[in-house]
């Protein structure tokens, strides 16, 4: 076999590994969406009738909570910044916050996509 005879089988090797994977995840989502469906109702229903823990064959479904913090982003640095620094006013909270996000490392990741015509 020739180098292109290769290559063109690999492409359309990993184009049928992609095409599964698409339908997969299509699957996975589907499951998703009926699982937080469930998810909601179950939750609903354990926290109106007080139900903490129920015991199933194999395993137990626990009600919990947790505490999440929410995601850094550049409006809540900013903010939490300036609320920082409010008694410091010959600190510039502006350049503070940008040698934050411009000291943030960066990655390059190398991958191969694929683009369907439509």
């Amino acid at each position: 076999m020739t180098t292109k005879d290769v290559l063109i089988d690999k492409i359309k090797e990993w184009i049928s590994h992609d095409d599964h994977i698409k339908h997969l995840q299509q699957q996975i989502k589907q499951h998703r969406t009926e699982k937080k469906e469930l998810t909601d109702s179950l939750l609903d229903i354990m926290k109106t009738n007080e139900i903490d823990c129920f015991d199933m064959g194999g395993g137990k479904l626990i009600f919990c909570k947790s505490k999440v913090k929410a995601p850094i982003n550049k409006k809540t640095l900013f903010e939490s910044l300036e609320n920082y620094f409010k008694n410091n006013p010959e600190i510039d909270v502006g350049q503070v916050g940008e040698f934050i996000l411009e000291s943030r490392e960066t990655k390059i990741k190398e991958n191969i996509r694929r683009k369907v015509n439509t």
